[in-house]
């Protein structure tokens, strides 16, 4: 109540309310079950797209097409359901089989997504600055692209659209007949690249981030599919889109959305914009965010998990024989349930441990792998938790923790949070307010000979990952950072140069050995010269000050901990862990007997005891 909403009014614009059902509640419902009324309006649909957008010129035989490079696509009519207005709608798209290009390869097909550490980053910025948030779906979006650049693509046109032909004139009644009959073969000559070919989504893109560029968002320089709106670079960003294909997420000042939106709908066909107000609830990139009234955002996939996420079956006491080789038919359900149970890793991080091993067991699977898989998804389905982005008050600061056990696939746990910024150092007294942008556990990619070389390898990973965030915080103060080229133009203009905070990072691992050689500037005790050069970089980044300081935890308090080994429900990491994602705390537990390792240059002084040891340590020496 206490944020002023935008008041946005824009022409062929549907303003969504969370009302009745939701776009994840037509998992529930199968395409045979809408009326055959609601499916012939479907079909008409897609087709009367094709005419909106001019996607194609013509339609002729197959036998008179006399280009030998031509290539000829069978195409298939993809029906399902979808939930438009808490009401249950067809939805039917036609698509060119492009998997059977000949040409597969030649063009360029790269459209890039933003990765969901940007999306729950730019969710707490925004809770973190009162802004509003809103999702935005473009109608066809596909379809609005660039004209393609292949001037010999054809497909087949498919027997439902042959009385939409014949009504709009492109085909004769004659040859209406004989394709109802399969005597002859029409084909279309398509003049963009549609849904179902490989290039499709860089046409949109490529017209989308043309219209950006054109209404002067700035592009990130950490993710290309993150744009940020400020007037001049001397202030402060008042919004920032995140493109996920063509459902793009809006958060902004109320001036943003008044400016921006009807801007964006002179470009493109927007179908729906979802103004997202405290206390409702919204379906974006397969999760449901719910706006609670304190400002906080809870994600989660509780109605995905009910529809999708089954158990492989084995039958009889088929579970009995651990040992025994799995099946095609259990291999090929072990890894259908193995995707689901990836995909809800963006709300239950706290399982990836259990996932990535669920993972490396596909190769050479055994019933006892389904076993496990099975008792994980129980577990997941028993205890439905949705995890908290927390409003913090800026500036924001990022905490990194990071563990890895050794072994002969060595695993690598990285949790990444932003807090609020704490100065100079963190508050060890009490508990505090976090999001978790980052949890992640994988196998170490890397050769590792010894516990060292793990929890190297992992650190170097977890600050990289720490550093992303980083810089994309310092983007949401600053705007992104200025180009070499726009450098040298405020030089020669003379501007003045601007001045940009950077948020503080600290870095936590359980490894002593490894914060006492990043902090100090000895040599380093390891045969492997790949870990020299690893641990060189750490020191870098604390002298650069890209690191504020690299510290040590305890190992079992350490909540990246839970993302290397197995851990019963009631460890302590695990709790920690689970209390992160959410609760939103940090634990001061974390804290207690911790070892603080820091920069000479930010050291503290000594203390009277401390001057005592050291003296004692000498004498012994």
């Amino acid at each position: 109540e206490d944020v002023q909403q935008p008041d946005v009014v824009q022409e062929d614009v549907e303003m969504v309310f969370a009302a009745g059902l939701s776009s994840l509640d037509a998992h529930s419902m199968e395409w045979d079950q809408l009326s055959f009324q609601k499916q012939q309006q479907s079909i008409r649909k897609d087709f009367d797209v094709w005419l909106k957008y001019k996607v194609f010129d013509k339609v002729i035989r197959k036998d008179q097409l006399k280009d030998p490079t031509a290539t000829i696509f069978k195409g298939t009519l993809v029906n399902r359901t979808k939930v438009v207005n808490g009401e249950m709608i067809g939805k039917s798209r036609f698509c060119p089989k492009g998997f059977v290009d000949k040409d597969r390869g030649v063009f360029r097909v790269d459209s890039p997504v933003a990765n969901i550490a940007t999306h729950l980053c730019l969710e707490t910025v925004s809770s973190s600055r009162n802004w509003s948030s809103a999702t935005l779906d473009f109608s066809a979006a596909f379809y609005q692209g660039e004209r393609s650049t292949r001037d010999n693509m054809y497909v087949q046109v498919p027997i439902e659209w042959l009385s939409f032909l014949l009504d709009e004139k492109f085909i004769t009644k004659t040859d209406h007949d004989f394709a109802q009959k399969g005597s002859i073969v029409l084909i279309i000559h398509l003049i963009k690249d549609v849904p179902g070919i490989d290039s499709a989504p860089r046409s949109f893109w490529l017209k989308f981030s043309n219209v950006l560029r054109r209404l002067k968002f700035r592009q990130s320089l950490v993710d290309t599919c993150c744009w940020w709106y400020q007037k001049d670079d001397s202030t402060m960003p008042s919004g920032v889109l995140s493109c996920h294909v063509d459902d793009e997420r809006l958060h902004g000042s109320t001036e943003f959305f008044e400016q921006i939106v009807p801007l964006l709908g002179k470009y493109l066909v927007i179908g729906v914009l979802e103004i997202h107000h405290r206390g409702t609830s919204h379906d974006y990139i397969g999760a449901s965010f719910l706006m609670q009234r304190d400002g906080s955002i809870r994600l989660n996939q509780t109605k995905y998990v009910a529809a999708k996420l089954q158990e492989v079956a084995l039958h009889g006491s088929r579970h009995r024989d651990a040992e025994a080789d799995a099946t095609v038919q259990e291999l090929e359900a072990y890894r259908t349930a193995l995707g689901r149970a990836m995909w809800i890793q963006r709300s239950r991080p706290d399982t990836g441990f259990y996932v990535s091993k669920a993972a490396q067991a596909t190769s050479k699977l055994k019933v006892l792998d389904i076993v496990d898989l099975n008792k994980l998804i129980s577990y997941v389905k028993q205890n439905p938790r949705g995890r908290l982005l927390n409003k913090l008050v800026e500036p924001l600061a990022v905490v990194a923790f990071t563990d890895a056990s050794f072994g002969e696939k060595s695993q690598g746990g990285s949790v990444v949070c932003l807090i609020s910024e704490p100065g100079d150092s963190i508050d060890k007294s009490s508990d505090i307010r976090c999001s978790v942008i980052v949890c992640r556990s994988n196998v170490i990619r890397r050769v590792a000979k010894s516990t060292f070389d793990a929890e190297t390898i992992q650190a170097v990973e977890c600050i990289d990952d720490a550093i992303t965030i980083r810089h994309l915080v310092e983007e949401s103060r600053h705007g992104p950072d200025l180009t070499l080229s726009d450098t040298i133009r405020r030089r020669l203009v003379r501007l003045p140069t601007l001045a940009r905070t950077v948020p503080s990072l600290f870095v936590l691992s359980d490894s002593d050995g490894l914060v006492r050689h990043c902090s100090h500037s000895g040599s380093i005790s390891s045969v492997n010269k790949r870990r020299i050069m690893d641990v060189a970089s750490l020191r870098e980044c604390l002298r650069l000050g890209e690191v504020r300081s690299i510290e040590h935890v305890a190992g079992d308090v350490n909540p990246s901990n839970a993302l290397t080994k197995k851990c019963p429900p009631q460890e302590t990491t695990r709790l920690m862990l689970e209390r992160m994602l959410y609760d939103g705390i940090i634990d001061k537990q974390i804290w207690l007997g911790q070892k603080l390792y820091v920069t000479k240059e930010s050291a503290p002084p000594p203390s009277p005891d401390d001057i005592k040891m050291l003296a004692q340590q000498e004498e012994r020496k």
